[in-house]
């Protein structure tokens, strides 16, 4: 089972789904189901799996968390839906619903966490230690050397590597044949991803007088709401969500993104000429991330400043680069698969683990004294000592 918190992204859901299927590509007949706080359930839809919503919304809300209410309410859905599925071990993205994995504690599923870095690795992990006794593994999306874990944690971690989406089983998208750029924010969700998109359907608007043949795709995301503010141009076509963004990317010419875990991750990976706007996140440092990666990847650009006329100069000299000679096959990381090889092995061991212990012969146990004046343990109603004691 996964539960992945999703109102403003789909990064949660979209991690989880990748290790999910990458099970599923192990074990075709393992039942994989999503609990969700919040939003996601398109890309749940398009890869087939089920899913379920826990109740969230302002009335079970305060600023620290939920209200006793709320807490009361999320536990009993909790329950229920633990009880229903009987899962094996439920895996939680980076930040977990908190009454959910008291609820699982005291049921004693076993658990594990994939934590991926943030804006404050130091606090985050310090609140990781306060509840490492519930959980079995963390695992964590980067390689070593890339994100300090305390020396507490070293033994339930394990490195995988970054996760991102796996390629569409098949895919019958056509080009075309025009040039065409991408302009993704994520789930769309975060407040003010509106004007990301403004900003980049602008800088857009002034490249395409100079080259009228440029189309343009906006995946607003499923989360996206702020849809009265968004300033559409000719040539633009906007849609909520693409089953096959993968492939939809490395289709473009170019990609205009924030700065996500993930998006950086594929973009970076695929070999996609990009232009990275990150912006201003509460626990995610989208700057420092798209600027740790800018260093590394030369078809990925970044830009931190908000003024049209610059943008679309660097979308100009971005579609003017050489292209790489075949970007139609990119090696992506293993992360997923190497997630869920770790997560089918932990299951496959307390498996084990729990068939050993339930073959285990019973020790034998010394028998109750049973006084001459109780009732005789035969059920016959007698005392003990007008019935069996006399046999004895």
């Amino acid at each position: 089972m996964f539960q992945a918190p999703n109102g403003t992204g789909l990064g949660h859901v979209n991690r989880l789904t990748a290790i999910a299927l990458a099970i599923r590509a192990r074990e075709p007949d393992a039942i994989l189901p999503f609990v969700l706080l919040g939003g996601g359930q398109s890309l749940l839809k398009t890869a087939s799996l089920p899913y379920i919503t826990l109740p969230h919304g302002s009335l079970l809300l305060k600023k620290e968390g939920y209200t006793d209410w709320g807490t009361a309410i999320v536990s009993d859905a909790a329950r229920s839906i633990i009880h229903g599925w009987g899962p094996e071990l439920i895996v939680f993205d980076t930040i977990p619903c908190l009454p959910f994995m008291a609820t699982a504690a005291k049921m004693k599923v076993p658990m594990a966490l994939c934590a991926r870095s943030t804006k404050d690795n130091e606090t985050y992990f310090d609140w990781v230690l306060e509840h490492e006794s519930l959980l079995d593994l963390i695992i964590i999306p980067h390689e070593p050397g890339e994100i300090v874990v305390p020396d507490r944690l070293i033994s339930r971690v394990r490195f995988v590597g970054n996760i991102v989406r796996l390629p569409a089983p098949t895919s019958n998208r056509a080009s075309s044949g025009s040039r065409q750029l991408v302009i993704t924010g994520g789930g769309g969700g975060y407040p003010r991803t509106v004007d990301f998109y403004n900003l980049a359907l602008e800088a857009y608007a002034r490249y395409r007088r100079k080259d009228p043949h440029l189309e343009c795709v906006l995946v607003a995301g499923p989360l996206f709401e702020e849809w009265w503010d968004l300033q559409v141009t000719d040539g633009v076509r906007v849609i909520p969500a693409e089953p096959q963004m993968r492939e939809l990317m490395i289709a473009a010419d170019l990609v205009i993104c924030q700065g996500g875990y993930n998006t950086v991750s594929e973009v970076s990976q695929l070999g996609v000429p990009s232009i990275c706007v990150p912006g201003m996140r509460d626990l995610d440092d989208q700057f420092a991330r798209a600027r740790e990666t800018a260093k590394s990847a030369p078809h990925f650009q970044l830009y931190e400043g908000n003024d049209p006329d610059i943008l679309s100069a660097l979308i100009e000299s971005c579609l003017a680069a050489p292209r790489p000679a075949d970007r139609a096959s990119p090696l992506l990381s293993d992360g997923a698969n190497r997630a869920a090889a770790v997560l089918l092995e932990h299951a496959a061991q307390r498996k084990s683990a729990l068939a050993a212990r339930q073959h285990q012969p019973e020790t034998p146990r010394s028998r109750a004294k049973i006084g001459r004046n109780d009732p005789c343990p035969c059920g016959s109603g007698k005392k003990y000592k007008n019935c069996h004691e006399r046999r004895a």
